[in-house]
């Protein structure tokens, strides 16, 4: 379970460094276009962005992406070697997305990322001679584990997101995190030998009744390895010496569609004036086969 911070003006103290000038931080959206002002990609685009990590803010919204991870799931029966090739197209454009926004937390960037309950996709070709596997949350850069435990009875911790919130009359999930010590290994990459130890933090933005995360910041710190430990393991620093930049973790809207949410977590946190641009609906992501497919 990562350690959960306490600390009454930690994302207030986050959405003040935001405020900057938009002339000095590079802000990326991905999953939502139309907004002035800030770099915006499609998420079948997101190569076209040579280095992710050198943006200060990314917003990720995951509707489109669950929409056609929902699209490839419902295939089931009818698979074409075409729609098998895009699930594995799918599922490596969320890897290097992956990877590249770990690189944004390593920077010191900020990630804010809207994250629908989990959806899987698993599709073979013929005779099992070819299958392919994704998700709608293989992209986020740190472990996250949700729970299906729907609510409507909010406890909001940081009024930085009063605004956001009030579009959010229900939820179908909490967050979590379970890992164990090695599965945070990849955290550590390119750090010296010995390698440190990493863990997470999260400080909770919103809870529900049961006090379960609705949404949270979380962070990863890295420890110093200080020598042989109990019963031949490994020694740390009680103190990290590095701290990550923000994942911020937040629910679907309901009241609105999620470029809305986009466009007033631009304004509060980013200083900018953004206007919400045309529908998700109008900017439908379409996979190879999809079309031969809804024709029959």
């Amino acid at each position: 379970m990562a350690t959960k911070v306490k600390t009454g003006n930690g994302t207030k103290n986050e959405a003040q460094r935001l405020r900057r000038s938009s002339r000095s931080q590079k802000i990326l959206v991905i999953g939502c276009t139309g907004f002035a002002g800030v770099r915006c990609v499609e998420w079948t685009r997101i190569t076209e962005i040579e280095n992710i990590a050198d943006f200060d803010v990314v917003f990720v919204s995951s509707g489109s992406l669950t929409s056609a991870v929902d699209n490839l799931s419902n295939t089931a029966g009818k698979e074409s070697a075409d729609l098998v090739e895009a699930a594995h197209d799918l599922q490596n454009l969320q890897i290097r997305l992956r990877e590249r926004l770990i690189r944004v937390l390593r920077s010191g960037g900020s990630v804010f990322a809207t994250v629908h309950p989990y959806r899987g996709a698993n599709l073979c070709n013929g005779h099992f001679s070819r299958r392919s596997c994704t998700s709608n949350t293989s992209w986020l850069p740190l472990p996250v584990a949700t729970e299906r435990e729907p609510g409507d009875t909010l406890n909001l911790q940081d009024e930085q997101f009063a605004r956001y919130f009030s579009m959010v009359k229900n939820w179908p999930q909490v967050f979590g995190q379970r890992y164990n010590r090695a599965d945070l290994g990849f955290l550590t990459e390119g750090e010296l030998d010995p390698k440190p130890r990493a863990r997470l933090t999260a400080q909770d933005i919103a809870l529900d009744r049961q006090g379960q995360m609705v949404s949270a910041t979380q962070r990863f710190v890295l420890h110093k390895d200080t020598g042989p430990g109990y019963e031949g393991g490994r020694s740390y620093e009680s103190d990290g010496y590095f701290t990550s930049g923000p994942l911020i973790l937040l629910p679907p809207l309901t009241q609105a569609i999620e470029e809305e949410g986009i466009r007033v977590l631009l304004e509060d946190f980013c200083g900018l004036e953004a206007r919400t641009p045309s529908p998700a609906f109008a900017q439908a992501m379409r996979l190879p086969g999809e079309d031969a497919l809804d024709a029959e």
